[in-house]
């Protein structure tokens, strides 16, 4: 699969949901599924693909609130043409 990332993409949408948190104190272990669908016009073999699959996140109480330090996606499975070519 070769990957195209965002910039030639026409539509994104990233869901995720269902979050699992474990506090330990300043620190926090976060689990989530997520689904992300992308769209693109300009092909003909089919113009969404779908990763499904679920996030492992890390994040850490600051000054300025909690922030992410790590994320980790589990990919499932994927539908669609992956390629989007």
């Amino acid at each position: 699969m070769r990957c195209l990332g965002f910039q030639h993409l026409d539509q994104v949408h990233h869901q995720g949901g269902h979050y699992l948190i474990t506090l330990r104190g300043t620190q926090a272990d976060l689990y989530g599924y997520a689904v992300a669908t992308h769209f693109r016009e300009a092909v003909t073999k089919g113009k969404t693909r779908t990763f499904t699959g679920s996030y492992d996140l890390k994040a850490e109480r600051t000054t300025n609130g909690w922030r992410l330090n790590q994320l980790k996606y589990n990919l499932k499975f994927t539908e669609g043409n992956v390629s989007l070519d």
